[in-house]
């Protein structure tokens, strides 16, 4: 946890976004929260409890339960919430993967085959599985440049480019060809942005599973 790390709040069954703008050993100090959903300001009441998550630099997701100090709309606005007693690592090298659409272009490194563009089929902080053009091939072992667009909640687009290895090919009779492909000399930075999409993503199944 650490200034300038965003982090997703969860009050009363609603999910909203926020950035931590300052931390002592007493308070954490964020950007006025935004509702998922609404992409609304929030108005919190002081003595809430609530529910935050955030991924740390080692690509983890942590979590905690803390409670509302404060709320100014000032020269600074802020949320004041307690320092937790306690920060739980909900998952370590394993990677959240969730099966959505993302577009992506492939490049080979050593011309054995021309860009192309598609989309992916899965995704997570560990690698991805696109699917495969009727006419393309990628041969198992390939090192390939990905590039990667994601189109966060908050309406920020991030571009990510790495390096990643051809694992395998699964064939399908009723659905598309797709090819797994495990990310390989990823910055932090972007598989950080990976996994918060993927969260993101994940939240968003669960609201419309409850609708």
């Amino acid at each position: 946890m650490k200034v300038g790390r965003n982090i997703t709040l969860t009050i009363n069954d609603e999910t909203f976004e926020s950035r931590i703008i300052d931390i002592n050993d007493k308070y954490i100090y964020l950007d006025i929260p935004v509702n998922v959903d609404t992409r609304k300001t929030a108005f919190m009441q002081s003595n809430k409890k609530l529910e935050a998550e955030y991924v740390g630099d080692d690509g983890a997701c942590y979590s905690f339960t803390t409670e509302i100090i404060d709320q100014t709309f000032n020269q600074i606005p802020k949320l004041v919430v307690a320092f937790p007693q306690g920060v739980d690592r909900i998952q370590r090298r394993e990677f959240v993967r969730v099966q959505t659409t993302v577009d992506v272009a492939v490049h080979s490194q050593t011309n054995t085959f021309s860009p192309f563009t598609t989309v992916t089929f899965d995704i997570s902080g560990g690698g991805l599985s696109l699917i495969l053009p009727s006419n393309r091939s990628l041969p198992i072992g390939e090192i390939v440049d990905v590039y990667i667009i994601l189109h966060m909640d908050n309406e920020d687009i991030h571009y990510i480019c790495t390096t990643s290895k051809v694992l395998r090919i699964v064939e399908g009779k009723d659905k598309p060809t797709t090819v797994s492909l495990q990310f390989k000399n990823i910055t932090l930075q972007d598989q950080q942005r990976i996994v918060q999409f993927c969260l993101e993503k994940q939240r968003e199944i669960r609201r419309k599973e409850l609708q």
